[in-house]
């Protein structure tokens, strides 16, 4: 079998996400094992890094100094396939469907094998684009790692080969070894800025119970577009004291270590980083049964976490009380997800990728 010795991740940046944190974990243990990793950005233009990389690590931004909209991403794709040209890694491993797309027609002719890394669940193609050129481009691929049976079966037909379940990674930390208190009194929610994550369902649910629990407050970390509108909710509610978005933290193992209670309130996921790094730091927590198929991979209602029906107000609300009135539920609940660390291990989940891709380049 051949030995798997330089790759190229491409995404469109490193400035947040979950997609992009499990692509900077991969990165950084790839590096450290030798493996020569470079990651491509395609649309960065001079966005922030949130993600740390070891120096092992070549980060290319093809999108700089390129203009806006369709001509600055040809131009940004141009600057790909001449890096995979010469630099000839062995695999290129675009993560998410637009950036695959775009990945396999600008490599096309070039005898690089790509092995597509599909994110968030789908149902459906989300753009003209994708629908028009995914099912031309995506039998291209030499392979595929998926998170979840579901998305699997969306794909599959698209793809010349089977392709791998492979669980996203999860770097500890020394302090989630550490006795940890549930005696604080606040929740937490982590994610980006978006209609798909439904923190406005998780603003209405806290807001219920405000009056009966006046002590804890919720905090909500990341960024999007969706800000304006939910820091709008909140004043609306007269709960600016209460309930607070802060923005992206890169100190968000920490403050899952710190935080009594988790919560996810998506619609739909893939295999949601966010909730997975919650667990292993020993968090209680709550998560709706998000379209996609990983809440009952991840959460065993009632021993690890409780999940509580999709888009459900109430039955949010409902939860988020049982977890408020007992410490003991939570203690039980968090030590119990604490479990899952050595199934979502970095340098285990890493080692698994590579045997896939060094299957895959040997044929």
């Amino acid at each position: 079998m051949k030995r798997l010795n330089s790759v190229l991740f491409v995404i469109d940046n490193l400035s947040g996400g979950g997609a992009e944190r499990v692509l900077a974990i991969l990165a950084n243990n790839f590096a450290a094992l030798g493996i020569v990793t470079s990651v491509g950005m395609l649309q960065s233009r001079g966005k922030p890094m949130e993600y740390d990389l070891t120096g092992g690590v070549a980060v290319v931004d093809f999108s700089q100094n390129t203009a806006k909209g369709r001509r600055g991403v040809l131009r940004a794709l141009f600057r790909l396939r001449r890096f995979v040209k010469t630099q000839k890694p062995d695999v290129v491993i675009p993560f998410m469907l637009h950036n695959a797309v775009m990945t396999l027609g600008a490599c096309l002719g070039l005898r690089c094998p790509a092995v597509i890394r599909f994110a968030i669940m789908q149902k459906r193609w989300k753009t003209l684009f994708t629908r028009i050129a995914g099912p031309m481009l995506l039998p291209k691929a030499r392979g595929a790692v998926y998170q979840t049976e579901e998305q699997k079966a969306f794909f599959r037909k698209h793809m010349r080969n089977e392709g791998v379940i492979l669980p996203n990674p999860v770097e500890t930390r020394p302090s989630w070894d550490e006795p940890r208190s549930y005696e604080g009194k606040t929740v937490i929610a982590a994610g980006r800025l978006s209609g798909q994550k439904n923190f406005s369902l998780l603003i209405r649910a806290f807001s219920a119970l405000e009056k009966s629990f006046p002590d804890w407050r919720l905090i909500i970390y990341g960024e999007g577009i969706a800000r304006d509108d939910l820091q709008y909710e909140v004043e609306n509610l007269g709960l600016t004291s209460k309930i607070s978005l802060p923005g992206f933290s890169k100190d968000i193992h920490e403050v899952m270590h710190r935080a009594p209670v988790f919560v996810m309130s998506s619609l739909y996921e893939g295999m949601p980083n966010a909730l997975i790094e919650a667990l292993c730091a020993g968090c209680a927590c709550v998560t709706t049964n998000f379209d996609g198929g990983a809440t009952s991979i991840l959460v065993r209602d009632g021993d690890n976490g409780l999940v509580v029906p999709n888009d459900d107000t109430d039955a949010m609300a409902d939860a988020l009380r049982r977890l408020m009135l007992s410490e003991d539920l939570r203690r039980t609940l968090g030590q119990s997800a604490a479990r899952l660390r050595e199934k979502f291990n970095a340098r285990k989940i890493a080692l698994q990728w590579v045997d896939y891709l060094e299957s895959v380049i040997s044929i």
